[in-house]
């Protein structure tokens, strides 16, 4: 059994993991606070349905998985080598699928959120449901968060939460 399965059901235990496990390797780009907020949010909401925009090294996709539903449908769309951060490599694949809780589905898309065939392989994937949580952290820019959040949030449904990180102005980017 992977090492994280005893934290499913303690935020605090599995973000500090997260962060200090394998000398950071999955630490996200993101306050420690801020993702306990958010494991917590959806702990809360145990959703079935999620959407992740951006996965980077995966801290937070393991968060994802380990607080929703016991068999949530969680799919993942992140580019490679892509602004701010890029995406996981390839070899990454089988890690990001261990994640999964044994009655969980993982969907894993190497693709560009802001292309439509990639919101249309996304609308495949989740066939007649609507997402009941989309979290968007892909390109860190203002423009490609509100692309994001244009192109996604139709999929979600009435109550459904859509999170968002990285959506204020930031000195080291180019953009506000």
């Amino acid at each position: 059994a992977s090492e994280w399965i005893k934290f499913s059901d303690d935020p605090e235990k599995l973000v500090r993991w997260v962060f200090e496990s394998n000398g950071g390797a999955l630490a996200p780009l993101q306050l420690r606070a801020e993702l306990i907020d958010f494991a917590k949010l959806v702990n809360s909401h145990s959703p079935q349905t999620v959407l992740e925009l951006g996965t980077a090294r995966g801290g937070t996709f393991l968060t994802l998985c380990r607080m929703s539903s016991d068999e949530a449908l969680i799919i993942s769309v992140d580019l490679p080598f892509g602004r701010g951060g890029g995406g996981y490599p390839k070899w990454k694949e089988p890690i990001l699928r261990s994640f999964a809780k044994p009655l969980q589905t993982i969907k894993l898309l190497r693709a560009d959120s802001h292309l439509d065939q990639t919101v249309e392989q996304v609308r495949n994937l989740l066939g007649d449901r609507q997402f009941d949580l989309i979290f968007i952290d892909a390109d860190h820019s203002y423009t490609g968060a509100l692309r994001d959040f244009e192109m996604y949030s139709q999929l979600v449904r009435p109550g459904g939460l859509i999170c968002m990180h990285d959506v204020v102005h930031n000195p080291a980017s180019e953009e506000i």
